[in-house]
């Protein structure tokens, strides 16, 4: 289903999507989701943040932001709740929020 809404969008075919986190080493909670998952990087000037699709069966899908002082995973006992459940969940690292912002230039 991502896959095929990827293919279809000019914008989203710049981005690369991939099975695995690029950043897991800076993750908070890096553990496995219970079900399909797919992760994208996002270029800015000299830091890239990444986001992560966890697949549901449901029609149903949320936008989920972490708090401060934290990335994506800190939500991982809700989302992935409700994954098993059937419903997807889009979420990313907000920039400087954790050392997962991913600093390409240094200052």
């Amino acid at each position: 289903m991502v896959l095929e809404i990827i293919r279809h969008s000019p914008y989203l075919m710049m981005i690369s999507i991939y099975s695995e986190p690029k950043i897991k080493e800076y993750l908070l909670f890096p553990a496995k989701p219970p079900g399909k998952a797919y992760y994208f990087m996002k270029k800015f000037s000299d830091y890239e943040l990444e986001g992560r699709f966890l697949e549901g069966e449901g029609k149903i899908k949320i936008l989920a932001i972490h708090g401060g002082m934290s990335d994506y995973t800190s939500l991982n006992p809700i989302l992935y709740t409700l994954q098993q459940n059937g419903i997807g969940s889009l979420s990313f690292n907000l920039s400087g929020h954790s050392p997962s912002t991913k600093h390409i230039h240094p200052r």
